[in-house]
C-alpha cells in the first residue's frame, strides 16, 4: 500500500484565511484519505487588503506580494507541521489567484513556491493551474479528479466557497463547472454592515428581497454552466449594481443570497441521488434549508469536510503530481488532453 503524508493548503477567492490540512492519502485498491489536523490562519487586515487589491498593483508590487504570500504560507506551515509534531512528505499549495485570464492565456496564483519551501524546509507542489491554461484548458476546475476518485458515493460534489462550482458523471465522464458568484457576493454585502460574514444566514433570512434588484442581477445573463468564474466577474458585472442600486444592505444581501439559491437550485434538481455540499457556505443555514424547501437531494458532511475538503483535494493533486499521474481532467476544463500538472520546488 502506498501511503503519502501531505500538507495541503488553500487561499480561496473569499478571503477567508489559508486553510492548513495535515492529510494522509492511502492507495491500495483504490484511494482513501484521512484528515489528521487542520486549523485556519485567519489573515490579518494588512494581508487581506493586499490580497483584495492585488488585482490593482504595480508588476513590482505583485512580485513582492507574491514573495511575502510565499512567505506567510512557508512559516505557518512550518509552525503547524512544528505544533503538531507531524512527520510530512512534502506540501501541496494552491496558491491565491489574482489573475485568471484562460481565453487570454494565463492564470496566475501568488505564494512563490520557491519562497514556501525555503520558509518550511519541505518541497513543495505549486501552480497548479498553468499547464492546463497553456494546454488551451481553462485551468479550472481542478477539484473534480478528487470528488471522482475520493468521493465516488455522491452522485455530484458542490463546493459553496467565494464561487459555487458543481462535478459530477454524465456519459460515463466527469463533468464540472461554475454554478454563480456565491459567497464573494456575500461577503461583499455583509461587509457593508461591518461583519465578515452573515452567520448562519442570519441576516438574509431575517431581511427583505428586493425583486428590482433580482431581476438585474438575472439580467446578467450568468446561467450556469461557466468553466471558470473569477472576481474580475464579481468587479466588473456584480459590484456596479451592488453598488449603486438604492436599498438598504441587509436587503441587498436577503436578494444576493435568494440570487445564489435560485442558480444552485437549477442545477442540484438535475442530480440523480444525492449531492454533497462543501465550503463555508454550507455553514449558510438560510441557503441549504432554502434548497432543501425547493426538494434538492443534500448531504452536508462532518465540519472537518465542510473546511478542509478543498486542501484535502489539493493535497491529492499534489500526491498524482509526485506519482507523474493525471491529475487534471480535460474532460472539465477543456484541455486538449488530460494533465499532470504543477511545479516543484525543493528546499
Amino acid at each position: 500500500m502506498a501511503v503519502y503524508k501531505v500538507v495541503g493548503a488553500m487561499s480561496g477567492s473569499s478571503l477567508d484565511g489559508l486553510d492548513l490540512a495535515m492529510c494522509e492519502l492511502n492507495l491500495e485498491t483504490r484511494w482513501t484519505y484521512k484528515i489528521l489536523e487542520a486549523e485556519t490562519v485567519k489573515f490579518d487586515r494588512k494581508i487581506a487588503d493586499e490580497l483584495q487589491n492585488s488585482m490593482s498593483g504595480t508588476a513590482q508590487e505583485l512580485a513582492h506580494l507574491d514573495k511575502k504570500f510565499g512567505d506567510f504560507i512557508g512559516e505557518n506551515v512550518h509552525r503547524f507541521v512544528k505544533q503538531h509534531n507531524l512527520e510530512v512528505g512534502f506540501v501541496a499549495s494552491h496558491g491565491h489567484t489574482v489573475f485568471h485570464q484562460p481565453k487570454l492565456g494565463f492564470t496566475c496564483q501568488i505564494g512563490s513556491g520557491a519562497h514556501i519551501a525555503k520558509a518550511c524546509a519541505l518541497p513543495v507542489v505549486c501552480d497548479f493551474r498553468s499547464g492546463d491554461v497553456a494546454a488551451g484548458g481553462d485551468g479550472a476546475p481542478l477539484v473534480p479528479i478528487g470528488d471522482e476518485l475520493l468521493f465516488s458515493n455522491y452522485a455530484a460534489c458542490l463546493n459553496i466557497g467565494g464561487i459555487a462550482n458543481i462535478s459530477y458523471r454524465q456519459n460515463r465522464r466527469r463533468i464540472a463547472y461554475d454554478i454563480s458568484l456565491a459567497n464573494m457576493m456575500l461577503n461583499y454585502c455583509s461587509s457593508k454592515l461591518g461583519f465578515e460574514f452573515d452567520q448562519d444566514g442570519e441576516i438574509a433570512a431575517n431581511a427583505k428581497l428586493v425583486p428590482q434588484l433580482l431581476e438585474m442581477l438575472n439580467n446578467l445573463k450568468s446561467v450556469a454552466p461557466h468553466r471558470s468564474l473569477g472576481r474580475e466577474d464579481f468587479i466588473k458585472r456584480f459590484q456596479p449594481i451592488l453598488d449603486s442600486f438604492r436599498a438598504a444592505w441587509e436587503d441587498k444581501l436577503r436578494t444576493v443570497t435568494q440570487y445564489l439559491v435560485d442558480q444552485l437550485a437549477h442545477e442540484l434538481l438535475k442530480i440523480d441521488g444525492t449531492t454533497l455540499i462543501t465550503g463555508g457556505g454550507a455553514h449558510n443555514n438560510f441557503v441549504t434549508q432554502e434548497l432543501l424547501d425547493r426538494g434538492c437531494n443534500i448531504e452536508v458532511p462532518d465540519p472537518l469536510i465542510v473546511d478542509y475538503k478543498e486542501a484535502l483535494i489539493f493535497a491529492f493533486l499534489g500526491v498524482l503530481r509526485i506519482r507523474n499521474e493525471v491529475n487534471s481532467f480535460s474532460s472539465v476544463t477543456g484541455a486538449k488532453a488530460d494533465g499532470c500538472n504543477g511545479c516543484v520546488y525543493l528546499p
